[in-house]
């Protein structure tokens, strides 16, 4: 299935972005300069939403 590892970013400094992984671990991942970095968090933010509203869709519909 398609699943999502990454449950949060952390902080963003400069061109670093620092997330959480489901594991409780916390990595950083280097791009070329900050609008890359922004955009990235912008991306990582709305998948990570995605996965929150389908997760609890289902949730929902298991109630049922």
């Amino acid at each position: 299935g398609s699943e999502t590892f990454i449950t949060e970013v952390l902080d963003v400094i400069e061109n670093e972005i620092i997330v959480g992984l489901k594991d409780k671990s916390a990595h950083s991942i280097l791009l070329k300069d900050q609008r890359q970095a922004e955009e990235f968090t912008d991306f990582i933010q709305s998948v990570i939403e995605k996965q929150v509203d389908q997760n609890s869709r289902a949730q929902e519909k298991n109630k049922t």
